[in-house]
């Protein structure tokens, strides 16, 4: 396991737990992310199953039937209106925090908006049966979209000194077209440097950091 690296004479040293250190002149960055999932009861047991991330990677094979979105952060009505696609949606959230434009179309796309939080997911985990929610109140649910945010999974970039990206997801390292950060000799890729996570996208960009490493190394040496 890396535990460090660091700029140094030449290039970049990387420390690892055993106490070892490997050295480089560049280096790559693509130790992902890590899910910060909400202090909501029933959802760490269901993760990936039952209580999912994004509508785009996953929750096709849970249609037909009630599938609850948890109204938190800016893409709740997005979600929301791409679920609806699979079965009925059911948006928990503060009708207050909807605009006009967001009802209009949560109601073209028959959403049921619940105002009431849920309290904590219920089923024989990873099943999910329903919610149940602040009220007492049990509405049946075939799977949950939570929305996760992200961090980094280590402190690298940033105790690098690379630059940052805030989105609506969490915190990326910010990268060119090649992959390059903001600091010289250090690339990121994956889900550490995209604003949402796709095994696809993040092997395509490990590919493009490999591609401009080597290439800046040949460039180096031949200017």
């Amino acid at each position: 396991e890396a535990v460090d690296a660091t700029r140094i004479d030449g290039g970049f040293s990387v420390a690892f737990a055993d106490g070892s250190r490997t050295m480089g002149r560049r280096l790559i960055l693509a130790h992902g992310v890590e899910d910060v999932l909400p202090d909501l009861p029933g959802v760490k047991e269901r993760w990936g199953r039952t209580a999912l991330h994004c509508p785009w990677c996953h929750g096709y094979e849970v249609g037909g039937g009630p599938i609850g979105v948890l109204g938190r952060g800016d893409h709740a009505v997005q979600y929301a209106s791409v679920v609806a696609e699979w079965g009925q949606a059911v948006l928990f959230i503060d009708p207050a925090r909807l605009s006009e434009d967001d009802a209009r179309v949560l109601a073209r796309r028959g959403v049921t908006i619940e105002p009431t939080p849920v309290e904590r997911l219920e089923g024989e985990a990873p099943t999910l049966t329903g919610a149940r929610l602040t009220d007492g109140r049990f509405i049946p649910l075939k799977a949950v979209f939570v929305g996760a945010h992200v961090r980094q999974s280590g402190g690298f970039a940033e105790r690098l000194g690379c630059e940052m990206t805030d989105t609506p997801m969490g915190r990326i390292v910010k990268v060119d077209a090649q992959q390059q950060t903001s600091q010289p000799g250090v690339f990121a890729a994956g889900d550490l440097a995209r604003p949402a996570g796709n095994i696809t996208l993040a092997t395509t960009d490990g590919m493009t950091a490999a591609h401009a490493a080597f290439r800046s190394l040949i460039e180096e040496e031949t200017a």
